[in-house]
């Protein structure tokens, strides 16, 4: 007896017709009797057709090899969609397994042109009722709007539906006032972020707040009581649609902010676009992004964006994009782009240099680790032994068949058993031999990869950006980055490769010359070689981050020669600095709790001296100040 799945789905308009669960349930209990089929389950779901990641219909498929068929009332049963018909229909046919479409007979034919012809067509079909149901549905609720109803849906935040219109939720509509109150006073979205998060208020789900969520409801005229209703289109994006298909509908009971508190905010907030385009248009002239879309943070999963710095040469960086949520971030580094591709090209290199072993060793001996011919000759001993036993049991049960005899349940259990064992043997030895069998055809595209490698490695040292940019994205599946460690995965597999940030690149030559001078300035620059970070450059040769910036600044602008110097730059140049220096140390001031308009006024009072705010300023920075907005 051929055993069998049923699978049943049902709409809202379905069921007003009919159509029930229960009708169609029972129309495949009928067939299987009739036709004689073991029924094994039947799969149930009530989600939308045009979905495809049911899960009744995602468990049946991936139960495919339990039985012969699957049997449906209706073709459209198992989708409306065509291309998820077609993927359904590829995954039948792969599996070997027919599909029984009880009310269209004629589709009932597994692999056969015409009926895959006709399936498209009612796929087809079903697609286009689906498509006129959404449309049926809007109608109404287009209707609906112009009558000054509000159409069921997601409200925003400081607000509940209820009966067709909105009703304001007084706890959240505070929050709604005391952010547009907050972005009149500190100017930009993400200052209004910190200030929420660092106080404890938290949006709807109980989470921190984000730079989208704020922006949201400060360009959201619902808060001066009018709302829009079909004003974008869901196509692959949403999309604007004209403004006269717009429909507005006022009500003052939904007004939670003025009119002039709104108007304002949303001046500051077309002031701060503008900048925002300034910035961007002058930053990313002409430039193209090496790894743009292929990396993202290893501390949060975000995507990492790319970045341009003017400070010491224009340099190109990836920053995590959760910084732009908050401007605090989820803690990560930056990651330079030319050291990025340093260590991209270094591993080019040692892949096209890989012999057949190590491509064995690091792209398939983890998988392969446990397939092996002992472990397949252990599962055939297996299945002769168990082939003994089923055959000696199944003598047995024979005789007492011949004998007019009543089989021992025991005998039964004993044949049902073994026979069991035997069946998952074979998925076991069948998975073995399919797993081999993809990782040697891995192992062969591996080895096709290496070749092309080899011949293009060498033309990744003249080829132009835009070349390059293609290269990567061909082989590239993504880049991790977490705190100095990078890890790039290509065909599925993981490499570390070494990321070295330095603040310099030095030539063999410069490296020569400053070895020969051994001045402080010179270890300076041979630190600078080798690591990022200028407070650790100043720490190890125990000299101020004032010369490190002056020698580093220096040295960048041509000017070698300040190496051959030794100590801190002329007295004249650092009276300031030693003032403040002094001044800080003797009246235990925290630099970073102080402006340095406070701090100038502080000591020309106390000292009787006429130093510049900005003197102060730099000499705070030279000393270690972090740099904040707020000073």
């Amino acid at each position: 007896m051929m055993k069998v799945f049923g699978y049943i789905r049902v709409s809202t308009e379905e069921q007003e017709k009919g159509f029930s669960l229960e009708f169609q349930e029972q129309t495949i209990r009928d067939y299987c009797e009739k036709h004689n089929l073991d029924l094994v389950k039947i799969f149930k779901d009530t989600s939308s057709g045009a979905q495809f990641d049911r899960p009744e219909l995602q468990e049946l498929l991936s139960s495919l090899d339990r039985v012969d068929k699957v049997i449906v009332w209706k073709m459209d049963r198992l989708s409306r969609s065509v291309k998820d018909t077609i993927r359904i229909m590829e995954i039948f046919e792969e599996k070997g397994k027919e599909l029984i479409s009880i009310s269209e007979p004629f589709l009932s034919v597994t692999g056969d042109g015409k009926t895959k012809l006709m399936i498209h067509l009612f796929s087809s079909f079903a697609q286009y009722e689906r498509d006129l149901i959404r449309e049926r549905m809007m109608t109404g609720k287009i209707e609906k709007a112009r009558r000054g109803l509000v159409p069921a849906g997601r409200s925003a935040y400081g607000y509940r539906y209820k009966n067709g219109t909105f009703e304001i939720i007084e706890e959240e509509a505070k929050i709604v006032k005391l952010i547009f109150e907050k972005y009149i006073e500190l100017k930009t979205l993400g200052q209004v972020v910190r200030y929420l998060n660092q106080n404890g208020f938290r949006n709807q789900s109980g989470k921190p707040w984000k730079l989208s969520s704020v922006k949201s409801i400060i360009t959201n005229p619902i808060y001066t009581g009018l709302y829009t209703y079909n004003k974008t289109k869901q196509e692959r994006k949403k999309k604007l649609r004209p403004e006269s298909e717009w429909i507005r509908i006022y009500n003052p009971d939904w007004k939670i902010i003025d009119d002039a508190t709104f108007q304002k905010a949303q001046e500051i907030y077309k002031l701060n676009q503008k900048k925002h385009q300034k910035s961007s248009n002058r930053l990313g002239t002409g430039k193209i992004s090496l790894f743009g879309g292929l990396i993202e943070c290893g501390v949060c999963g975000y995507s990492m964006t790319i970045k341009y710095s003017s400070t010491y040469g224009r340099r190109t960086f990836y920053q995590c994009k959760s910084y732009a949520e908050d401007r605090i971030g989820c803690g990560n580094d930056v990651v330079y782009e030319d050291f990025l591709e340093e260590g991209v090209i270094k591993l080019v290199e040692q892949l096209a240099q890989s012999s057949k072993d190590e491509i064995y060793k690091y792209v398939l001996e983890e998988s392969m680790s446990n397939i092996s011919d002992e472990q397949l000759k252990n599962i055939e001993n297996q299945e002769k032994q168990i082939k003994i036993l089923i055959k000696k049991y199944t003598d047995e049960f024979e005789t007492f068949l011949l004998k007019g005899l009543t089989v021992p349940d025991s005998l039964r259990e004993k044949l049902v058993k073994y026979e069991e064992e035997l069946r998952n043997l074979e998925k076991q030895k069948e998975m073995i031999l399919k797993e081999k069998k993809n990782r040697e055809k891995e192992f062969m595209e591996w080895d096709e990869f290496i070749e092309l490698l080899s011949s293009l490695k060498d033309i990744l040292k003249i080829a132009s950006k835009e070349d390059k940019k293609m290269f990567y994205k061909s082989f590239i599946d993504r880049i991790s980055f977490t705190k100095g460690k990078v890890n790039v995965f290509i065909k599925g597999k993981s490499f570390e490769i070494e990321y070295r940030p330095r603040i310099l690149d030095l030539t063999e030559d410069d490296i020569k010359y400053l070895k020969s001078i051994n001045t402080d300035r010179a270890n300076i620059i041979l630190l600078a070689n080798q690591i990022n970070n200028r407070d650790k450059i100043a720490e190890k040769l125990n000299v101020s981050q004032h010369l490190v910036d002056y020698v580093i600044t220096k040295w960048k602008s041509g000017r070698k020669s300040v190496v051959r110097r030794s100590g801190e730059p002329k007295q004249r140049r650092l009276k300031g600095f030693y003032i403040v220096k002094q001044f800080v140390e003797e009246n235990n001031i925290d630099i970073n709790q102080i402006s340095g308009l406070e701090l100038t006024r502080l000591i020309n009072e106390k000292l009787n001296l006429n130093l510049s705010e900005h003197s102060v300023r730099s000499s705070l920075y030279a000393l270690g100040k972090k740099k904040n907005r707020n000073f």
